[in-house]
């Protein structure tokens, strides 16, 4: 599903669980509003897994839906504390945060996408009025080149991303990159928190929060941070410390959640520490919403530019051809 679909799914099902509906009173409810589509996949198969015996997160996770390792971890750890009405208002909340991003950025790409449709056909124009070539032919030659380079750059965005869920390496590189870099960590930050403090407003363990939330990050930086502090926490050393020497979580961050435990408030602390990283994904994705569509438009300007020069050239050399001709 969309981030938008998702995100009014969880909210419906935060909305139905706050009601007082239990699990599969509210999938019964989302099959009567939907009778096929993605949310009635959903709600099917979240009413089979529990008819089966399964638990929510596990009902969700056995379901013909892609369900990522933040729902699974969310709503894995709301459901063990009782706390599902929570941990469906966190992925509701998430969803429309990606939701209300992807909008922004189709919506400031729209002009540079327009302008390439129209330059691209005036030039195959201009092209084929000066030279042997057909205009359907030049139009065909310069879309294939632009559509094969925009699937090459996504199918190679798409690469990377993967690939930073389990290389440090291509982390790394992805963070490093400016504007990207701080949006992206910023999200995964933001899956950190909210993992690990719906798992601390549940009354579970911190180890087993840590590791819930390492996983649910989605990058490799904090998956293995999260293994190697997961350990130590069940040794019975405290959290803050050891985030204060890893360098993947800011030192504030790091700093206030060390005073927190030490004042016994760690779940209270990490609730406005999900809050405030959301605060901040939002300024990063707001910001990242508005710099890709400008990289793009000046790439497709510089591009734009060349196709003007281009037809020029034609017209130019047509024009000292026929003057070449004249005796």
């Amino acid at each position: 599903m969309s981030p938008k679909q998702l995100h009014r799914l969880y909210a419906e099902m935060a909305k139905l669980v706050g009601a007082g509906f239990s699990a599969e009173k509210a999938a019964d409810a989302l099959l009567n509003q939907h009778e096929s589509g993605p949310v009635a996949t959903f709600a099917q198969g979240l009413k089979n897994g529990l008819n089966g015996g399964m638990s929510v997160a596990d009902a969700i996770s056995n379901s013909s839906l892609s369900v990522s390792e933040l729902e699974k971890s969310i709503l894995k750890s709301a459901e063990k504390g009782g706390r599902l009405e929570e941990g469906f208002d966190h992925l509701s909340d998430y969803f429309s945060l990606l939701d209300s991003t992807r909008k922004q950025i189709i919506r400031n790409a729209l002009y540079p996408i327009a302008m390439i449709h129209v330059a691209v056909p005036l030039s195959a124009f201009v092209t084929s009025t000066f030279t042997d070539a057909t205009f359907v032919a030049t139009l065909i030659k310069w879309f294939v080149i632009i559509y094969g380079i925009g699937a090459a750059l996504g199918f190679a965005t798409w690469f990377m991303i993967n690939k930073g869920k389990t290389s440090i390496a291509v982390d790394r590189f992805l963070n490093s990159i400016p504007v990207v870099g701080k949006a992206r960590r910023s999200l995964a930050l933001t899956r950190w928190c909210k993992v690990l403090h719906i798992h601390l407003l549940a009354g579970g363990k911190t180890a087993e929060g840590v590791e819930l939330a390492g996983n649910a990050s989605q990058v490799a930086g904090l998956q293995r941070s999260a293994m190697r502090m997961v350990p130590e926490i069940r040794s019975g050393n405290p959290l803050g410390p050891l985030l204060l020497v890893n360098s993947a979580f800011p030192r504030d961050f790091s700093r206030a959640i060390l005073t927190a435990e030490q004042a016994g408030e760690l779940d209270t602390e990490m609730s406005q520490w999900a809050s405030y990283m959301q605060s901040s994904a939002v300024a990063s994705m707001e910001g990242l919403g508005e710099w890709l569509p400008r990289v793009f438009y000046v790439i497709i300007l510089v591009f734009v530019g060349y196709l003007v020069v281009n037809g020029y050239q034609q017209y130019l050399s047509k024009a000292l051809g026929i003057l070449d001709s004249i005796p």
